[in-house]
């Protein structure tokens, strides 16, 4: 005990010293203000939800027949989904516990003891409290105060929290084998995707249907099915714990992954140096933790994210979204990481100017590398499109041509002013704004905006406005060595300034 209590203040210390550093008042206060927002919106929906559904209810009539149905029920049936979204922001959004255990390994704790305190201590987060802003009314409006009776109310409040529990472990074990094998945990992630698309798209609901007969049955004062879900926790607790504790007792110099053995990419001259460089940064992503994050994130954005607004296009039917829906297809991982194309250099970027490499060749590199990836995600996206909504396919082609054209050298352009160092050892945590400024978050103002504003103007003439938004990507693409040039003057001019950033910010 006394060693939990030595971890407890440390802990505690670390969180007051980040609360005092630098400029993070600013930060503290954007939280608040999204924090006081959001509490007042989920404290309104627990506690007015009738209201709400009879506002709405001519929206839902076709999803329930007969007399209106009771917000204890109507939540019951999207419980599940709704803990699946809430698991999705929770994986971007929340650190795992390793990561805070590895300043503690090199004392003498025992490894099994660590994962056991910051597997219950990562349980206080914003994640699983922020629920309760939600759950804590409704349960006393619409269950107890309805007569369901003390009994039916605490066994399904229970099975409500042990479900947030599962989902916090769940996270925490789905976060060690990325970490682990990002390759397996994409494929789990895309079949788990897929299994949900289908669920939709075939119109069968079986989530829906899952989640009414599990919290209908704990709203009956079920204890089999509360026991179900208990050892179910207490079983992802135990695996996700095991899971971790054996990524930390990998010695890295022993896995049999030396990559100075490795074989590297040669640099052969009839390959071409652009080639070359292409292949560089490719091993680069790859080999480390938070590009190889943002390449991840960028799937997930191309897959999961915009088929689902796909699937909701009754919901999400304006000019707007359907723009944002055409910049992401295909242009997620140009806008994700093209942002820091130069910073992701930054460790070995004196290297790069000493060097026989001309910059004439390094910008071209980086372009085809940020065109090329828009075609990629087009491909991977194109299924979606053609099974979901073949009526947005010329929009999903225009956008192709818009990403490549004007999204690539947007964010060229970006790069070329990057002067902050980054990490790219690091985990890539959705929070982690390191390399980041304002003017990153600016940016997608002029890259939404105006293909946004053509379809929102020419809504009538729709095909008019996506001429217009192809005919501007078709023209930067054949003005793609007019831009290189450009961009190759713009880094000899600004070259010796990054290089300078890059060593001033170094940690």
């Amino acid at each position: 005990m006394q060693i939990y209590g030595y971890l407890i203040w440390n802990h505690w210390k670390n969180i007051r010293r980040a609360l005092r550093q630098k400029d993070r008042w600013l930060s503290l206060l954007a939280i608040g203000v999204m924090l006081f927002n959001l509490t007042i919106i989920l404290v309104f929906s627990g506690t007015f939800l009738d209201k709400i559904l009879d506002y709405y209810y001519r929206e839902f009539r076709h999803n329930f027949a007969g007399s209106p149905i009771s917000p204890a029920l109507f939540v019951n049936k999207y419980l599940m989904e709704m803990f699946m979204g809430l698991f999705s922001l929770r994986f971007f959004l929340q650190q795992g516990p390793k990561m805070q255990m590895q300043p503690y390994l090199h004392l003498p704790i025992k490894r099994e003891k660590l994962v056991r305190f910051f597997q219950l201590f990562s349980l206080l987060s914003f994640h699983n409290a922020i629920p309760y802003l939600f759950f804590i009314p409704f349960t006393l409006n619409f269950i107890y105060l309805r007569g369901y009776g003390i009994q039916s109310t605490i066994i399904w409040f229970a099975g409500i929290t042990l479900i947030l529990l599962f989902s916090h472990y769940a996270n925490n074990l789905l976060r060690a084998l990325h970490k682990k094998n990002s390759f397996y945990y994409l494929i789990t992630v895309s079949l788990l995707a897929l299994l949900f698309l289908l669920d939709e798209l075939v119109d069968m609901h079986l989530l829906r249907t899952f989640s009414e007969i599990l919290f209908g049955r704990l709203l009956e004062g079920d204890l089999l099915f509360l026991v179900l879900i208990l050892c179910s926790t207490v079983t992802m607790f135990l695996v996700s714990g095991h899971q971790i504790q054996s990524q930390l007792l990998i010695n890295p110099s022993s896995d049999g992954s030396n990559r100075a053995n490795q074989r590297a990419i040669i640099f052969a001259p009839e390959r071409g140096q652009v080639l070359n460089l292409i292949l560089l940064e490719m091993k680069m992503i790859w080999r480390n933790k938070r590009p190889k994050h943002y390449f991840i994130l960028s799937i997930v954005f191309a897959l999961a994210y915009i088929a689902l607004m796909l699937a909701e296009s009754n919901v999400f039917n304006t000019q707007a979204v359907s723009a944002v829906i055409g910049i992401f297809a295909s242009g997620t991982f140009a806008l994700n990481y093209g942002q820091l194309m130069f910073s992701w250099e930054s460790t070995y970027f004196d290297g790069f100017l000493t060097r026989n490499i001309r910059p004439e060749e390094l910008i071209v590199a980086k372009l085809m590398i940020l065109q090329g990836s828009c075609l990629v995600f087009f491909l991977i996206s194109l299924p979606l499109f053609i099974l979901m909504s073949p009526d947005l396919l010329l929009l999903h082609v225009t956008f192709l041509f818009y990403n490549a054209g004007v999204t690539s050298v947007l964010m060229l352009a970006l790069a070329i002013r990057n002067q902050k160092r980054v990490n790219i050892s690091k985990s890539g945590s959705f929070f982690n704004y390191e390399g980041f400024s304002a003017m990153h978050w600016l940016w997608i103002l002029p890259t939404i905006i105006p293909p946004a504003l053509l379809l929102n103007f020419l809504d009538s003439i729709q095909w008019t406005a996506l001429l217009c938004i192809g005919g501007l990507g078709v023209i930067n693409l054949v003005l793609s060595r007019q831009w290189s040039q450009f961009f190759t003057e713009r880094f000899i001019t600004r070259k010796y300034l990054m290089a300078t950033g890059f060593r001033q910010h170094e940690s």
